[in-house]
């Protein structure tokens, strides 16, 4: 990690940790806003430097460069998402992932790492995000509210970071599907392009098992979520991927 990506990654930090410290428990004052945004920011900047972590540990084990970027439409997004909801929606993975195969033209083309490979390493922080959030949910007997806010950043980091922002957003726009390859730029892109079934599963069992363990105390909920996202992996690759079992 250069310079420009502690600075980059210093951004996003400051910018979740004003988004999630939005909406607070107490009268509006400065002294209480201020008092909660250190602490998120501190739960903040954990939360995503372990995940960068975990995607950088990941690239180097398949020889990937790997760099974080801020984008403006995702940094907007925050923004509009925390206003219009007053703190209670964010948007929580404003930047994007630069990966590049470090393999020599030399050694053979079929050796560097493609899309799948930059799946695995983008889903990699999302995973962590999610086992952290797990782990809090752990610890709220023992730290209450720190712990539940933990949970909460995790969960919502964990379930942005598998939207496909730079593909749902021109298609929003001008009802033409994007080219693959100029697409390939935040976590969930990575991950869709990279294999649309793992893309399927993934946001399955994330989404379903950070909100159930917003709402529910037991883990049973993992087992529901799993179950869910095996369902909705066998739905995708049979309607939308058309493997269908021969007669």
């Amino acid at each position: 990690m250069d310079r420009q990506d502690i600075a980059n990654t210093t951004i996003v930090i400051l910018l979740l940790a004003f988004a999630f410290s939005y909406k607070f428990e107490g009268a509006f004052t400065f002294s209480n806003w201020a008092s909660t945004f250190l602490v998120t920011l501190m739960l903040v900047a954990v939360s995503i430097i372990l995940h960068t972590f975990a995607q950088i540990k990941t690239a180097d084990y398949y020889l990937t460069d790997i760099h974080t970027q801020v984008f403006a439409a995702g940094a907007l997004t925050t923004l509009i998402t925390m206003f219009l909801s007053a703190g209670t929606i964010i948007y929580a993975s404003p930047w994007t992932l630069k990966l590049k195969s470090l393999f020599s033209t030399a050694l053979g083309k079929k050796l560097a790492p493609g899309p799948q490979v930059f799946a695995k390493i983008a889903l990699t922080g999302t995973l962590t995000s999610l086992f952290i959030a797990i782990g809090a949910k752990l610890l709220i007997p023992f730290l209450g509210l720190i712990a539940e806010t933990l949970v909460k950043i995790n969960i919502v980091i964990a379930i942005s970071s598998l939207i496909p922002f730079l593909t749902i957003i021109p298609y929003a726009l001008t009802w033409e599907k994007p080219a693959a390859g100029k697409a390939q730029h935040t976590i969930g892109d990575h991950i869709f392009f990279g294999s649309k079934p793992m893309w399927a599963f993934s946001i399955a069992f994330v989404s379903a098992a950070g909100i159930g363990l917003l709402l529910y105390d037991s883990f049973y909920v993992l087992l529901g979520a799993l179950f869910i996202s095996i369902i909705v992996w066998l739905a995708w690759l049979y309607h939308v991927e058309g493997f269908k079992p021969k007669p």
